[in-house]
């Protein structure tokens, strides 16, 4: 069928998005244009990997919390059965706890001190993709060459390469608003979420278990822990 793609998202967007009704992943030029330079001297591992992030990201709405009640032709539909359901659902419980106490923080405003708290169960969909996108672009690429010059091995680039995506200042009021409005967390705990649920990262940055980024009863979602 012929789709007004104008009437979902401006050209010039920033932003990627999933639409389960359609199941299709939408990427506005304003945001794909940022990767179409041809940059020959840089590996894949640098060039492509904020961009297979997003869409890694993007395509695992599929199988969020919001995206299990429809089917592969965007239609309402049980994907899974009870038992699988109710295991998913645990798993699910144990990131959105983790993830939750990971992100608690506090700042000064205006003379007071301001608690900034994560609504997991608000955050948690947004937090699954980013911590099952970055497991799967992280064994998508060949590690070589490495950067000349560079004293971080290919492994410890590309994940800083996909934290960069997430960099940005934010003052204490704006963090507040974005909490109340966003289903994203805020920036920092976002990377701090790829980190602490990928035994790739711990590997490639040599955090031992126990240490803040690489806690000793990670959750895991998809997949095996043995396989992570």
């Amino acid at each position: 069928e012929d789709c007004s793609w104008s009437l979902l998202s401006s050209p010039l967007s920033i932003n990627a998005f999933y639409i389960r009704q359609i199941n299709s992943v939408v990427v506005p030029f304003g945001l794909l244009s940022g990767f179409l330079q041809y940059l020959p001297n840089l590996p894949p591992y640098i060039s492509d990997a904020q961009i297979s992030f997003v869409l890694a990201h993007e395509l695992l709405h599929s199988v969020d919390p919001t995206g299990l009640g429809w089917d592969e032709n965007g239609k309402l539909s049980d994907i899974f059965d009870p038992v699988s359901l109710s295991r998913y659902e645990n798993k699910l419980e144990c990131l959105e706890i983790s993830a939750n106490t990971a992100s608690s923080q506090e700042e000064s405003y205006q003379g007071r001190r301001v608690r900034l708290n994560t609504k997991p169960e608000v955050t948690v969909a947004e937090t699954l993709c980013d911590v099952e996108a970055v497991k799967i672009v992280s064994r998508m690429f060949d590690m070589t060459p490495r950067i000349g010059g560079s004293t971080f091995t290919p492994e410890q680039l590309l994940f800083l390469n996909i934290a960069q995506g997430f960099c940005g200042v934010m003052g204490t009021a704006a963090k507040v608003i974005h909490l109340h409005l966003s289903p994203h967390s805020l920036s920092r705990h976002r990377i701090d979420n790829l980190a602490m649920f990928s035994r790739q990262f711990s590997t490639a940055f040599q955090c031992p278990v126990g240490s803040r980024l690489n806690p000793p009863n990670s959750c895991v979602v998809f997949g095996s822990r043995v396989n992570q």
